[in-house]
């Protein structure tokens, strides 16, 4: 049995504070007092690709349970 990993634990310090900076905005919190266009573009470029990575570990995640729930099926045939 797969366990499900915590991105931030293996993350590099950089990582993390993307990371926190990332659940932060998720959470209606900016890194710096304004909106969005006012935070440093760097980190909201981080923060973006934090994003997107996240996203494509979750697809790829549930392409593997489908795959593993086909195969199961297959097996109890």
């Amino acid at each position: 049995m797969q366990r499900e990993r915590c991105p931030s634990a293996e993350a590099c310090d950089l990582g993390r504070v993307v990371l926190r900076a990332w659940s932060h905005i998720q959470n209606g919190v900016m890194p710096v007092s304004g909106g969005y266009s006012e935070q440093p573009s760097k980190l909201m470029r981080l923060v973006d690709i934090a994003a997107s990575e996240r996203g494509k570990m979750i697809e790829a995640e549930q392409r593997a349970v489908e795959s593993r729930s086909k195969n199961n099926g297959s097996k109890r045939r």
